[in-house]
């Protein structure tokens, strides 16, 4: 059983910060999860952090308020994060979405209805990804902290 940090469980949102935007994290790697997770609290946002897609998709019609940004792996088990994408947005069809990954390219888009509003390709700043992050929702703001300069996720 993996234990999770004093104050945070998979689920569980944290709130830190002045602008408080809602966005969901999902990856099913634990280190890449909790780093984007706090690298976003840090920031200034609610992320509320998943390790299981299916737990991820089944918690969204309960969320209040709904998150604004959803923020997915590609490959992940369960299902991957375009179908992961495409099953959120038919609950909520404003929610903006990045997909991270280390080999996605893609291809094979042609014939999806569904597509990602940002991708970030694995390894990534954490800088990085507080720049698609801010893009994909105007005014959220970045930091200029040391978070900046601490290694690629």
């Amino acid at each position: 059983m993996v234990r999770e940090p004093v104050g945070h469980q998979e689920g569980a949102a944290a709130d830190v910060g002045m602008n408080n935007t809602f966005i969901y994290v999902v990856d099913d790697d634990e280190n890449t999860a909790r780093m984007v997770s706090l690298c976003l609290q840090r920031a200034g946002h609610r992320a509320e952090c998943f390790q299981d897609p299916v737990r991820a998709l089944a918690s969204l019609p309960l969320a209040e308020p709904k998150p604004a940004l959803l923020i997915t792996d590609f490959h992940m088990l369960e299902m991957t994060g375009i179908e992961l994408i495409q099953r959120c947005r038919v609950l909520v069809p404003t929610l903006k979405t990045i997909l991270i990954s280390g080999g996605w390219t893609g291809e094979g888009m042609r014939n999806v209805h569904t597509r990602p509003d940002g991708v970030l390709r694995k390894p990534f700043s954490l800088e990085e990804l507080l720049a698609v992050v801010g893009a994909m929702l105007p005014g959220a703001g970045t930091i200029g902290d040391p978070l900046t300069s601490r290694p690629r996720v």
